[in-house]
């Protein structure tokens, strides 16, 4: 199994162990050196040694490293080095989550809320699990917040709560997304559109409409000798709900916008963002030689066209 960032904690190790000791790594390990062994162990995953991947983390789990705790815990769910035994892997993963590991406690919440790896379903220890698990560097955080997301909209620890829902969903449809190896499909909900589709829904009988949701200005600076046009937009709900801004078009969508002086991909850094009361944010006019209609598409407020 390999992580997104397995990569660079293993660099990080390695770097350690041999500017800090004459021994090499695989004589650390032999004397007991839990990351060594940790670092051996994943070595032989790697090469598809998982016998020899089995043993090294055993001995590093067994010496309380909880991160190996995890790693045995997916040979045993997967049955690589050592007969399948899910059982066996939901308890590694319990004992490395209540150690710490992030990871650890994603698996454990995943299988309380689908009853697998030989437990029963239990949604209320799912999302306290979840909940434990958003972390930095939790590799499956935007899956966290997703599926925390879809169960608060569907109430299955009880009780629908829309608010949070949107809340983690949010979350989750901000953070970049994650490319992971060996992320079995039994263990997602990471469909985004779904996520957006589900908070369009909350919003879709609960809009507002009114007239002064946000104001734009513009003004002409000169950049690198080229006169720039760009737009400052202001937002002022007009209830203590904030703006969630879904959507940015120039010219009926017919020419791309940027947030300022950019040639990222257009104004994806803006959307899916909650605007309170005077915050504002600014882009340039792109590819525009003339700007007639800015429009705006908002999950709470409606549809917003601004004339120039």
């Amino acid at each position: 199994m390999k992580f997104i960032k397995t990569p660079i904690k293993i660099a990080l190790l390695t770097l350690i162990l041999t500017g800090c000791a004459s021994q090499s790594i695989d004589e650390q390990a032999q004397s007991g050196n839990v990351n060594a062994q940790y670092l051996l162990a994943k070595k032989s995953e790697k090469n598809k040694d998982y016998i020899n991947a089995f043993n090294w983390y055993q001995k590093a789990a067994n010496a309380g490293d909880a991160k190996s705790m995890h790693d045995l815990g997916y040979l045993y769910q997967t049955g690589k080095g050592t007969p399948k035994n899910e059982s066996k892997a939901f308890d590694w993963y319990a004992k490395s989550a209540e150690n710490g590991n992030s990871n650890a406690m994603y698996r454990v919440a995943n299988a309380y809320r689908r009853g697998i790896l030989s437990v029963s379903k239990d949604p209320k220890k799912a999302e306290y699990w979840f909940n434990k698990s958003l972390k930095a560097d939790n590799d499956f955080l935007r899956n966290a917040f997703l599926t925390l997301g879809i169960m608060n909209k569907k109430g299955e620890t009880g009780t629908v709560n829309n608010s949070k829902a949107v809340n983690y969903l949010l979350k989750a449809i901000k953070l970049p997304l994650q490319d992971l190896e060996g992320f079995e499909a039994f263990e997602q909900d990471t469909d985004i559109e779904l996520a957006k589709s589900i908070v369009k829904e909350i919003y879709s009988s609960n809009r507002e409409y009114y007239n002064n949701q946000l104001i734009v200005s513009s003004y002409i600076q000169d950049i690198l000798g080229r006169p720039t046009r760009f737009f400052k937009i202001a937002f002022e709900p007009s209830s203590n709900n904030p703006i969630i801004l879904t959507d940015i078009k120039f010219n009926n969508g017919n020419c791309n916008v940027y947030p300022p002086l950019s040639n990222k991909k257009k104004h994806d850094p803006y959307l899916w963002q909650q605007y309170n009361y005077g915050q504002e944010i600014t882009l340039d006019q792109g590819d525009c030689l003339n700007i007639y209609k800015i429009e705006f598409d908002t999950l709470n407020y409606g549809p917003i066209k601004v004339t120039q």
